[in-house]
């Protein structure tokens, strides 16, 4: 492409491994590589309402695994009745699952031994949500990570 610009406009994009080595500054945070910064910079993405695919990753499953497991664990020995009963809304779901959950969401915050954020590759990340009051959309602009 030689001197002409390039912009990128991405759509729904999944986050992406990140470099975790801290930079020679010692501020913690990763320094890619030259033309990696200039595609960030030149990069916008935009996430509609719900979209799972740009919230994908591995640290998203994990937390999903866990939570699940909290309610297994929970639920491991429940009537198949009482279990139906919750399913159809039609009994309350026990507070000891609700604080079991709780409890796993605390945990799992912490990062695994090497593990790396992954990020929206982007300078700006507009998300955006629709305003059930109007039934428009509404951009907000969010952090890439």
């Amino acid at each position: 492409v030689g001197n002409r610009p390039v912009k990128c406009y991405a759509f729904a994009p999944p986050p992406t491994f990140f470099p975790c080595n801290p930079d020679a500054t010692g501020d913690g945070k990763a320094d890619p590589p030259a033309l990696v910064k200039k595609a960030i910079e030149n990069t916008i993405a935009y996430i509609h309402d719900n979209d799972a695919v740009p919230f994908l990753s591995i640290s998203s499953v994990r937390k999903l695994a866990s939570l699940l497991d909290a309610v297994d664990n929970n639920s491991e020995f429940m009537w198949f009745y009482d279990r139906w009963a919750i399913f159809h809304e039609m009994k309350d779901v026990p507070k000891d699952i609700f604080d079991s959950v709780d409890e796993a969401a605390k945990n799992e915050a912490e990062m695994v031994d090497g593990e790396c954020r992954m990020k929206i590759p982007a300078r700006v990340v507009v998300w955006m949500q629709k305003d059930e009051d109007n039934n428009k959309f509404v951009g907000y602009g969010c952090d890439a990570t």
